[in-house]
């Protein structure tokens, strides 16, 4: 629950801060978006505002805060080449397509229509052999990662497990605490409109 709270915070701040910037400087918009992320604990007969975006949302994973809590910072200092939060397009196109290819090989597979279901590699309480076996499968891709100095993934990794191992989500699964259906979405959306955009640009 904490990890889902601070991730629609997050998504507040983030885009409060694209209206406050066209009345303010960056630094007072921002200040202004971190504030207004407040709004999310005023009650509404009863319960949080943030109770009820839960409700639609479901439990979030540690992918959307990660990138929710990049884009926040990239946002802060800028995204110029000299800047030490600049994040290259070809780590973006990386980082989503692995979110992409998880989520195909994942939620497809997990409705049934395979006779394996990939979901049941996460119960590492009830099945701790299984531990193994995604942890190896983390390592090659995390190796993989490290060798183009792409950082998001090892950190995505590294925290989901962490996130597991302390149980800051009601989920038993660790694939909850990697992915959920809303980051899934948005890498496929990203990836289709990066394509997109490099098609326009060749036939410029």
């Amino acid at each position: 629950m904490l990890l889902t709270i601070a991730t629609i915070y997050l998504l507040w701040v983030v885009l409060s801060y694209q209206g406050w910037r066209l009345l303010f400087p960056v630094r007072t918009a921002y200040l202004l978006a971190i504030l207004t992320g407040l709004l999310l604990w005023v009650p509404i007969n009863s319960l949080p505002v943030y109770a009820y975006i839960v409700g639609v949302t479901s439990y979030l994973s540690v992918s959307s805060f990660v990138l929710l809590l990049a884009c926040c910072m990239r946002q802060w200092n800028g995204n110029a080449a000299h800047s030490l939060l600049h994040v290259s397009l070809c780590q973006q196109r990386f980082t989503y397509r692995i979110l992409a290819y998880s989520g195909l090989i994942l939620y497809p597979m997990t409705l049934g229509l395979t006779q394996f279901d990939p979901y049941v590699l996460g119960y590492w309480h009830s099945f701790p052999g299984y531990f193994y076996v995604v942890v190896s499968l983390l390592a090659v891709m995390t190796i993989l990662s490290c060798r183009y100095r792409y950082y998001h993934l090892p950190l995505i990794f590294t925290l989901s497990l962490l996130a597991y191992a302390m149980q800051i989500s009601p989920s038993m699964n660790w694939w909850d605490y990697y992915i959920d259906p809303w980051i899934w979405c948005y890498a496929v959306y990203f990836l289709v409109r990066n394509l997109r955009n490099v098609r326009l640009a060749e036939k410029q």
